[in-house]
């Protein structure tokens, strides 16, 4: 764990974080609203940095949301680096068309051999989720779900070696369940709904856990030895649901306090198969390091040369005195004060490519909006030009292209990319449509049947 970090966990829209410093928590906030989109979860973050005095610029989540999907994947055995590649595969072929990142972590197959719980994250979220914590200097170091984070107990209980065991908890309006072994192994996950107002069908709930827990029965012919529920469930809803399975039941013997799985999930290594932050967003703080000392390398180069440049300046001045009695002694002088100018031409040279260098900053948003392009533009659309500009506090964008589609095809396309622009992570303004090309075009005439069609889309992200 991180000397100081901020933990969050985001269960369907319930929001809590921790502050955390060296291992022990610090402090607790929630948020009493649900967070419902990224722009709320984006002043989450913010209020809870505020909130809790956070000043540092780690953050971790553990995290069960509709942006999230969970696979189980039958896989042969493979190392670790094919298992990648074959994992990868697997999730196209399950979610054609979707735009995910992914994580997974082992389980026991019921055929024998490797199971694979995969999860899976909307790269639109992560990218919404990357701009937030840019905004507060604030790197991420691992995204979980609750799935991973939950087997962690396993191996923490006090369990027969063969003993299987149902571990169970609250995220927001579903019930999380974990099957495993003591070894730490998971056999599945299951989420089913959940609600423990006044008036709800607790038995129903009962049931439905109940049937999830038989499984394990029917696919590895035992079933679990007994349920653990974490979390402050009431007596009430305890005894009800307890009443509807099948073997015993009863609360976990830990001391669960708020923020319980946030300081479990920062107890995992981030380099933990199951995280779903990549490995590059994870290093910036230390490629940021490096970039500061090379920085400091490079004024100290930059000083040195100050001192050089100082001490030719003397000795051209120097030399200037004495250059009368040279020129009558040497015709030569002329030419080694041509070489000291020279050199000193070197030198100030350098110096302003250095402070040039110093004073350079290159802002990462053109490169994101660059890379949301290549995601938003549908097939058949050819980008020629992508303009992204600094103006009056935000970023003007101009966007140019050619199709050969039709033009019923390519207005469609066209339609879509646009409200994607407009309604996407960024939020584009539209301030020039495609329309508007399409219109003057047609009046001069141009892009007739089998033509190229020119397409412009000019905007503003703030």
């Amino acid at each position: 764990m991180k000397l100081n970090i901020l933990g969050v966990s985001l269960f369907n829209g319930q929001f809590r974080a921790a502050t955390y410093h060296r291992g022990e928590q610090t402090g607790y906030w929630e948020l009493p609203d649900p967070v419902t989109d990224q722009h709320s979860l984006g002043r989450a973050i913010t209020q809870a940095v505020s909130a809790l005095s956070y000043k540092g610029i780690y953050i971790s989540f553990v995290m069960e949301d509709e942006a999230m999907d969970h696979l189980f994947i039958q896989a042969p055995e493979l190392s670790a680096k094919d298992l990648k590649i074959f994992l990868a595969r697997k999730v196209v072929q399950e979610k054609p068309g979707a735009n995910l990142l992914h994580s997974y972590t082992k389980a026991k197959s019921p055929k024998g051999g490797l199971a694979i719980l995969a999860y899976t994250l909307e790269k639109d979220f992560l990218t919404g989720l990357l701009f937030a914590c840019e905004e507060l200097k604030l790197t991420p170091l691992q995204i979980y779900p609750i799935g991973p984070v939950m087997a962690r107990q396993l191996t923490k209980l006090k369990m027969e070696p063969n003993e299987m065991v149902g571990l169970v908890t609250a995220t927001a309006d579903k019930l999380a369940l974990v099957v495993g072994k003591a070894d730490g192994s998971v056999l599945f996950e299951r989420f089913l709904d959940y609600d423990e107002s006044e008036g709800a069908d607790l038995a129903r709930t009962g049931r439905e856990l109940n049937r999830s827990i038989l499984f394990a029965k029917q696919q590895f012919g035992a079933a679990a030895d007994r349920v653990l529920f974490f979390g402050d469930f009431t007596a009430d809803f305890i005894e009800q649901v307890s009443a509807q399975i099948d073997v015993p039941s009863q609360p976990a013997q830990v001391e669960m306090h708020k923020g319980f799985w946030i300081g479990e999930a920062l107890r995992i290594p981030p380099h933990n198969e199951s995280n779903l932050v990549p490995r590059d967003v994870q290093r910036r703080p230390m490629r940021a390091k490096m970039l500061k000392a090379t920085a400091a390398m490079v004024v100290g180069i930059w000083i040195v040369c100050l001192g050089a440049m100082g001490f030719i300046e003397y000795m051209i001045v120097a030399s200037k005195k004495t250059l009368g009695q040279a020129r009558l002694m040497a015709a030569g002088a002329d030419e080694e004060e041509k070489v000291w100018r020279a050199r000193v031409g070197e030198y100030l040279d350098q110096k302003n490519s250095l402070a040039l260098f110093n004073q350079s900053r290159i802002h990462p948003a053109p490169g994101w909006i660059a890379s949301h392009m290549g995601v938003t533009t549908p097939e058949g659309l050819a980008l020629t030009k992508l303009v992204v500009e600094m103006e009056n506090g935000g970023w003007s964008v101009k966007i140019e292209g050619v199709t050969e589609k039709s033009h019923s095809e390519t207005a469609v396309d066209l339609k879509n990319m646009e409200e994607s622009l407009a309604h996407g992570p960024y939020h584009m303004k539209i301030t020039k449509s495609w329309r508007d090309k399409w219109i003057e075009d047609l009046k001069k005439g141009v892009g007739g049947p089998g033509a190229k069609r020119q397409f412009q889309i000019s905007g503003v992200v703030k």
